[in-house]
């Protein structure tokens, strides 16, 4: 459901809309409208003008004809019109046009939304604006859920996945995304290959990837901002991902942002647009405390290398036919010891390798499932590219991981070929 708002104009007074036009002009508001001075076309600007002094709210001072015709007149047309108004209603049309400009210029437009998604590459597209790869951890069926409010220099959110999941995330290039998970996500949230402790904030520039492990039932808010300047979106670039740890009652007060904006565009829209003082509060906020605490996350000889292990187990689970068999067979491929590549898979991943990489494949195989260009080819041929040789055990820990058997994904997608397509599974 995505819906778009527009909030309802500031109502104007009838004073303060005296006052904003002049004495000059007050004299002919308060007049019948009998002034000898003025052509039909004044009298009829001057009963505008005097009907938008009356008006409790003022979503527009002038209609569009109006608006055309004193936006943009020929010179014959303005040559006549000074000679025929007097300087006051001169002075009312001008002040008028100001209004609506000023006006205009705080009016836009915010887009809030909810989406929920079944699958994890499902989920994966639901924020704006983000290129993201999810795969799913955990054995269960899946959830994801996003709210979001979209601003024009803001971007708020909060997103909710019941299964364990290792992301791949890139914000849209030129922002600073501030990542304020739950207190409550555990020892196994890793962030860029990093332990997060509670209360942190995860900060990282826009168009950069970084990695996320995220628990089971894990939430986060966020918030997406884009830099006043150039010089201020450079600065940003060169500081990298890092983790900002807060004490508890600031980093409670920042979480509740995203979920403060969620409320606001539903029920008071005007605080989030044009002059609204939250997102002012919001990047005062989180900049003070990117200014205040933090440093890039230390990028150790150690840690690279392991994160290298887990990226390249990636490619290589996504690869059909060329997984490794095992463990051991990793090992020989990465060249390090079974007990080195425990301890790297651990501190980047929260996760074994086997499991791991498990994982990874049965998500390389459901992809292939749901892809329309394969929908002729058998399931157990596709699970057999991926390193699952046995149809029957496959079927069982398919349907183990995600909660519904390999042909119930082809169904559900749309992606159903022929019987044989679908066969012992």
């Amino acid at each position: 459901m995505t819906v778009s708002v527009s909030p309802t104009p500031p109502a104007i007074k009838p004073a303060a809309m005296r006052s904003m036009l002049g004495s000059a002009t007050s004299a002919a508001l308060a007049q019948t409208g009998k002034n000898p001075g003025l052509t039909g076309e004044g009298r009829t600007v001057a009963a505008r003008a005097r009907a938008a002094a009356g008006m409790a709210r003022a979503p527009r001072l002038c209609s569009a004809t109006t608006n055309r015709a004193l936006i943009a007149p020929s010179a014959a047309c303005r040559a006549r019109r000074r000679c025929a108004f007097p300087l006051s209603d001169r002075i009312l049309r001008a002040r008028l046009l100001h209004c609506r400009e000023q006006e205009e210029k705080h009016m836009t437009t915010l887009t809030l939304s909810t989406r929920i998604a079944d699958d994890a590459d499902e989920h994966a597209a639901l924020i704006t604006g983000w290129s993201q790869r999810y795969v799913q951890l955990s054995a269960g069926a899946y959830l994801g859920r996003l709210h979001e409010v979209q601003l024009p220099q803001m971007q708020l959110f909060n997103e909710y996945a019941e299964q364990a999941t290792y992301q791949h995330c890139v914000p849209p290039a030129g922002t600073l995304w501030f990542g304020l998970p739950d207190e409550q996500a555990g020892a196994s949230l890793r962030f860029a290959g990093r332990e997060v402790t509670p209360c942190s904030v995860l900060v990282a520039p826009g168009g950069e990837e970084f990695c996320l492990r995220t628990p089971e039932r894990f939430l986060i808010g966020g918030v997406v901002m884009a830099p006043a300047d150039a010089e201020t979106a450079a600065a940003w670039r060169r500081g990298g991902p890092r983790i900002i740890p807060l004490p508890g009652p600031l980093y409670r007060a920042l979480k509740a942002l995203p979920a403060r904006a969620l409320a606001l565009a539903g029920e008071a829209p005007e605080q989030l647009l044009g002059a609204g003082a939250f997102p002012r509060e919001v990047s005062s906020a989180l900049l003070g405390v990117l200014a205040a605490g933090g440093t890039p996350i230390d990028r150790r000889a150690v840690q690279d290398r392991q994160l290298r292990w887990v990226e390249q187990t990636e490619r290589w689970a996504h690869c059909a036919g060329d997984a490794p068999a095992s463990v051991d067979a990793l090992c020989q491929r990465l060249h390090v010891t079974r007990r080195t590549l425990q301890n790297g898979f651990q501190a980047v991943t929260a996760t074994a390798p086997l499991g791991f990489m498990r994982a990874q494949q049965m998500a390389a195989v459901r992809r292939a499932l749901c892809d329309r260009a394969q929908a002729a080819r058998p399931i157990r041929d596709i699970a057999a590219a991926f390193g699952f040789d046995n149809p029957s055990q496959f079927s069982q820990d398919y349907r183990a991981h995600f909660g519904e058997a390999p042909s119930r994904t082809r169904e559900r997608t749309g992606c159903t070929h022929s019987p044989a397509a679908a066969a012992c599974c």
